[in-house]
């Protein structure tokens, strides 16, 4: 089953109080996974469903490149090499407010999900991430932070 998405929603450039047409802008996710073919694999199915695709393989790179730019998603290993995942969600609560961040784990106990949810996290995925969930999950996020947007004060 192909999961069709629609990847032209930017919250960070948007008002969504408008109801304006948010087709011009491709949405924008940065995958930090230090794995080479974890982020190949997310590029490939990401960009195939007209999302624009960024990539940083520590959290140091992954801070950097958020300094001079936005993400709409960000897809967070949950061990990089100079940091835990947990580290980079407090990091970007305030420098990306608006970005939906989901951590990548190889585990699925109660406390890693937790514990990354305190973090900040909108969700998880065990590795290994289907293409289907992984496209499936974006979009679910997407829509919830759209409609908790529009009925904000």
């Amino acid at each position: 089953m192909k999961v069709k998405t629609s990847a032209n929603y930017n919250a960070s450039r948007h008002s969504i109080g408008d109801g304006g047409d948010l087709s011009d802008n491709k949405i924008t996710v940065l995958v930090v996974n230090e794995d080479r073919s974890v982020v190949r694999s997310f590029e490939r199915v990401l960009e195939r469903n007209g999302y624009e695709v960024d990539t940083a393989r520590t959290g140091k790179e992954a801070m950097e490149k958020i300094k001079n730019r936005s993400y709409d998603v960000m897809l967070i290993d949950s061990r990089l090499p100079d940091m835990d995942g947990a580290d980079l969600l407090i990091m970007t609560k305030y420098s990306l407010p608006d970005a939906v961040k989901m951590v990548i784990t190889g585990l699925s106990s109660e406390d890693t999900v937790s514990h990354a949810t305190e973090q900040g996290a909108d969700s998880h995925l065990v590795k290994p991430v289907s293409p289907d969930e992984l496209l499936l999950l974006i979009k679910e996020k997407l829509l919830r932070r759209i409609q908790r947007k529009a009925t904000a004060p």
